[in-house]
């Protein structure tokens, strides 16, 4: 099983959150509910900086049915390849 994530608590506020989220987390398959949910297009990259692209992506499409959306998303991501931050970083030279 997958780690869940994890955020660092810096104040009194944020450290009761972090134990209320990492209890719901305890209780949650989050791992395998996001195959469905289009955030899970995120997770298909490696590395944190693609990860973000993904899923500023992701997010600006966000509506509509779940399928679609996920379509929508690597129909977009597609161009940048396996590394988008490192594509959109040296500057993309599309056709």
């Amino acid at each position: 099983m997958v780690a869940a994530p994890s955020v660092i608590a810096v104040t009194p506020e944020s450290a009761y959150l972090r134990q209320e989220l990492d209890g719901f987390l305890a209780q949650v398959d989050w791992a395998g509910r996001r195959g469905s949910d289009p955030v899970g297009v995120v997770w298909e990259y490696d590395s944190p900086e693609d990860r973000e692209v993904a899923a500023l992506i992701t997010a600006s499409l966000a509506y509509g049915q779940v399928r679609l959306l996920r379509q929508a998303a690597r129909a977009c991501l597609a161009p940048l390849g396996s590394s988008p931050a490192r594509v959109l970083s040296a500057g993309y030279k599309g056709n």
